[in-house]
Formats: structure tokens, sequence, C-alpha cells
């Protein structure tokens, strides 16, 4: 599915020539364009006007395809079309089933009904807006992230929605307000894995090591290329996914915004761990999470290392230390070695000004 709109043009001059079928198609769009958009009573008649073009455009091109026609033209119209059609249909879900009212939002990134182990301490989707200096925005709203069909960072919008709602109580929600919205088709957004894209990204521990899936059989996972950052999250079931970071991945991908028990960046070789960090701008794993992750890993017959990598986060800071990891501390040990480093540092730093 797709945000993006057909553009209120006169279709005839889109495609350079005009014909019974093009008059036809240019009036269907034209229809469809005047329907309102931000109105809640109007999706159903929004997707039945986009279900006629492309049904127009698939008959015309498959039974009366003239020299003159530009199919390849007429195949990206209909493919907007289709994809707009899906997202409104996934957005009149939404509001058929009350889904973007707060108590249905919290039962959903609250829920943890799947949780099998009730020692493990579930943590939830980060719904707190922070500001970034690494990235230069406020992120943070990744309730409104998982709502949207196309699951984007819509910070910006939300802020100018929140104005418009608070001086006219009138306004529509969100979404819907968004219809009316020029959204860029380069705005971020997440991919939500499911399936055999999400079973590819599985792993397992055996034989003291962690394994991934290849394309025949299971491998030792090697997620040790130093200019590569590995993305996991465990789901409340205990199962471990493990993704590289790359455009629409984060840590919401595995999960789709569902409460997990563990999240950061690893680094192993030869299945081997190496390097823990408890970072995550989606779930923010505390240091009591960090332990909890390692426990996991032990309790699934993980061989730790002696001497773990450890990158953790206080006070919005960023820290690093090595932590002797076999045998795993306890939670307490463990928060007294991390807490440590960071003291250590801002001891030198303090000496290294008073120079």
């Amino acid at each position: 599915m797709d945000w993006i709109d057909l553009p209120n043009d006169s279709y005839i001059a889109v495609l350079g020539y005009e014909t019974q079928n093009t008059i036809a198609l240019d009036a269907l769009i034209v229809e469809y364009n005047l329907i309102p958009k931000d109105q809640l009573i109007t999706l159903s008649c929004r997707i039945k006007k986009l279900e006629k073009i492309i049904n127009l455009i698939k008959d015309w091109t498959d039974r009366c395809l003239e020299l003159i026609d530009k199919k390849k033209h007429l195949i990206w119209i209909s493919e907007i079309a289709r994809k707009k059609r899906n997202y409104l249909a996934q957005l009149l879900h939404i509001y058929e089933n009350k889904l973007h009212e707060d108590e249905s939002q919290s039962a959903y990134h609250t829920n943890i009904s799947d949780l099998r182990d009730a020692s493990k301490t579930p943590v939830f989707l980060n719904n707190h807006r922070f500001f970034s200096l690494k990235m230069r925005e406020y992120w943070g709203d990744f309730w409104f992230e998982t709502l949207d069909p196309c699951h984007r960072r819509l910070t910006p919008f939300l802020d100018q929605w929140k104005i418009l709602k608070e001086t006219n109580i009138e306004t529509q929600h969100f979404f819907l307000w968004l219809e009316t919205q020029h959204i860029p088709k380069y705005i971020p957004r997440v991919t939500y894995l499911n399936g055999e894209e999400l079973e590819r990204r599985r792993i397992v521990i055996k034989e003291g090591l962690f394994w991934e899936k290849s394309d025949f059989d299971w491998t030792v996972a090697n997620f040790n290329v130093p200019s590569k950052r590995y993305l996991f999250s465990i789901d409340l079931s205990g199962e471990i996914y493990v993704a590289e970071e790359k455009e629409g991945i984060s840590h919401s991908s595995f999960t789709c915004g569902k409460p997990v028990i563990g999240g950061g960046l690893l680094q192993t070789n030869e299945g081997q761990l190496l390097s823990l960090a408890l970072e995550s701008g989606h779930y923010m794993p505390s240091l009591e999470i960090g332990h909890q992750i390692l426990r996991i890993f032990e309790e699934k017959g993980a061989r730790l290392p002696s001497n773990l990598e450890i990158i953790f986060f206080h006070d919005r800071n960023k820290y690093k230390t090595e932590l002797v990891a076999n045998p795993l501390p306890s939670l307490e040990q463990f928060k007294k070695t991390l807490e440590s480093a960071h003291i250590s540092k801002l001891r030198g730093c303090h000496e290294s000004n008073a120079m």
C-alpha cells in the first residue's frame, strides 16, 4: 500500500493523446478527486471509485489496447490507484474498528498475553517524544507510527494537526486530516516483517553458539562487519530476531510495535557473542533489561564470553565497557559494573577539563 494519491490533472494531457478510453479514464479520476478526502463517510466511496479506475485500465490493457496507447503509463496509473485503494481500505478498517482510540492503542501496545515466562519484564514501545541531536529532529511518536498503515515518521505533521485541533475542535482525526496534506514520497517509514520474511531473521542458540538461517540450512552467525549495525529483538515468547539495520528496518519491524523482552544491537563472530549494545529508540532498554537479555541468552544455552563489550546509555550519553559475563553476574553487580564505567568516564572528563 502507499499514501501517494492520483494527482488532480487532466489525464488526457498526462497521456498525451485523446481517445474514448482516455476520456473515460480522465472522467473517472476527476470524479474521484471531487470526493472530499478528509471525511470518514467518503472513504468507501473513494475506494470504490479507485476500483473502477483499476478495472477500467485492466480491461483496457487486457482487451482493447491500441497502437497509440501507452501501456507502461497506464500501468503506472493503475499501480498508484491500487496502492492508494489498499491504504484507504486499511484506514477504513482502523476507523470502523476504533483502533485509533486511546483504549485500543493502549491495549495493543501493552498486551502481554503472549508472555511465556512471567519472571521476564516486558518492554513497551516508546511513546514519549525526544529531540535527537544526531537526527536533528524530534522522534518518539511510535504508537502513531504503528497505527499508520504505512508506518511513517510523522512527527512534524502531528505537530501541525495538534495545533489545528486545539483551535478547531471540528478538525478530523489525524489520518483523515493527513489526506489533505502533501506527504513526500521520501518520508522515512518502517517495514514490518511477518511470515517468511520474519522467519528468515530468526536465530537460535545451540551448542553454546548463535545460529542464523542460510538459504538451505542453519549456520553459525557472523554479525561482525564493523561498519554495520545488527538489530535484534526478543519477542514475548522468547524468539530472537536479528537483521542488519537498513532503510526501513528498526526494532519495531520484528514485532509490529508490540511489547518485547529484549532489544538492542549485537555482534557475533563464528556464533560467539562479542558485543551487546542497549540501544533502541523504539524500546529504550534499561540496564535491568540488559541483564535480562544476557540471562535469556544464557538460559537458551549461549556460552557468554568472559570479556563481553557492553554499550549503554546514561543521561542520554553513550558509554562502553567490558563485562565478565561468564559466569553471568547478578543484576546488582551488573549495574554496578556499568555505572562505574560512566562514573570513571565523567571523572576523566572533569580532570581533562581542569588541566
